[in-house]
């Protein structure tokens, strides 16, 4: 590509010059020990627009939405026996410009030798997309909003918008000091061993029935031989429009039941009926979904792309998951149970635990063993964030010459963790996008589950069949 230009402006506030050696989180550290070579700890985010992409005001936002996040800018190196951020460079070669394949967002990135980030502009003339592909040890999805909200609101001002109608804002760097303690417990990533005896065997109890109850990977279980798989993952994806999503929220109405809770129970029924029409068999199969979830709090609005966020597993069995109106009222009880009784932060407690003691965590994520069956991650609602500081047309942001559309992505996948969705909400239109193993799955076998998972999503919504309750 060509050398890239150099902004002539500064837009926003930049990271103080102090700010590294930044010691990773034990989350962080998760990311980084659990980044393998067939199965990179790697997700892209997609924004599409209409209109041309400007090339030059494309480049400038990248790097000027990199210097203000400067995780994306950073390398990881151990100091002092401890694994710490340290100050990178973002090269020409982390931007790529109407690419012929998507490779680029799927290719590994070692943060020894690599930054965190790349991102990938793409235009016809009419319209556009930019591709932000993130190291998950350097920013959750949540970050990458952030990004987001950063590259549109610099790119407009690049392109001529006028910077009382286009806010921007000024980050929170020292909130990215604090990115791994948390206000229900300030001495999370403090604490390197539970202080009690009883904490001690409650959390290795949770560790082996974790590991104790297997659930079941996706089927059908084949082999697609290296000559003919897919280098990387097919990504699908199927929009809901307005009318969709009306009578979405109509179905939920008078009920204490929201639509994160509806995606984790029609994804649970559509992977059960899914293998249940590929030969498996039995009804106490078990089913697990892993689902991250956001840990910011009051006052994170201004933290720069990072990761303050642990994952929960909801596990059910076959009998279950083939009965949704009672999954979903489980599935409501027990995301009500993680919030109200912080369970959403065991992950977090427990990974001190495992991270002292030596080649622990190596072994765990090397383990042939299946520890959740799909992921499911949902990105939030990057159109209300973007209609507050632009603005818009029949409800969809002006970015300089651009016109917003919508933004999707999936997670990373894992050995037989072999199907990702990822799905927007808001009040115009519900995304969904998914991506399979090409290891075990063609192309046209991810085309055809986000199919059967979309068509769940339309006969709850019309309550027929096995969705009328």
């Amino acid at each position: 590509m060509s050398q890239l230009i150099t902004p002539t402006l500064r837009f926003g506030n930049g990271p103080p010059p102090d700010l590294y050696p930044l010691p990773l989180t034990v989350f962080e550290k998760l990311m980084l020990e659990d980044d393998l070579a067939d199965y990179p700890r790697v997700f892209t985010v997609i924004v599409d627009f209409e209109g041309a992409l400007d090339r030059n005001a494309f480049e400038i936002a990248a790097l000027e939405t990199v210097r203000r996040n400067p995780l994306l800018n950073s390398l990881v190196k151990k100091i002092n026996s401890v694994w710490c951020w340290v100050p990178g460079e973002f090269s020409p070669e982390q931007i790529s410009w109407n690419p012929t394949n998507r490779d680029f967002e799927h290719t590994r990135i070692d943060l020894r030798k690599q930054v965190g980030f790349r991102i990938t502009g793409v235009t016809d003339g009419v319209k556009s997309q930019i591709r932000l592909t993130f190291h998950h040890a350097a920013s959750d999805g949540q970050g990458a909003r952030r990004v987001i909200i950063d590259w549109c609101t610099i790119y407009s001002l690049q392109m001529g918008g006028d910077p009382a109608h286009v806010a921007m804002d000024d980050l929170n760097y020292e909130k990215l000091r604090q990115r791994g303690v948390f206000a229900r417990d300030r001495a999370l990533e403090v604490a390197t061993l539970p202080t009690t005896s009883n904490s001690f065997w409650q959390r290795l109890k949770a560790l082996y029935e974790f590991f104790a109850h297997q659930p079941v990977p996706l089927r059908p279980k084949v082999r697609i031989p290296a000559a003919t798989r897919a280098a990387a993952p097919h990504v699908t994806s199927i929009r809901f429009d307005r009318s969709d999503v009306d009578r979405f929220r109509s179905r939920l109405r008078g009920t204490d039941i929201g639509m994160n809770d509806v995606a984790i129970a029609l994804l649970l029924n559509s992977i059960a009926r899914w293998n249940r029409a590929h030969g498996e068999t039995g009804n106490d199969r078990l089913y697990r979904i892993l689902v991250p979830v956001d840990l910011r709090e009051a006052g994170d609005d201004l933290l720069p792309a990072t990761n303050r966020m642990s994952f929960v597993f909801l596990t059910r069995p076959t009998s279950l998951c083939l009965d949704f109106p009672r999954l979903l009222t489980t599935i409501r009880a027990e995301m009500d149970y993680i919030e109200v009784h912080g369970s959403k932060y065991n992950l977090i407690r427990t990974l001190p635990m495992l991270q002292s003691i030596p080649w622990a965590v190596q072994l765990g994520v090397r383990s042939p063993l299946c520890f959740s069956t799909a992921v499911l991650t949902n990105l939030g609602n990057t159109l209300r964030n973007l209609r507050h500081r632009h603005p818009h047309v029949d409800g969809r942001p002006l970015v300089g010459n651009l016109h917003y559309l919508h933004s999707s992505g999936v997670p990373p996948l894992r050995p037989k963790m072999r199907v990702g969705v990822g799905i927007v909400l808001s009040a115009d239109e519900v995304v969904l996008q998914c991506q399979m193993d090409p290891r075990s799955f063609s192309v046209e076998c991810t085309d055809a589950f986000l199919t059967h998972y979309s068509e769940s999503w339309r006969n709850w919504a019309a309550g027929s069949g096995d969705f009328q309750s």
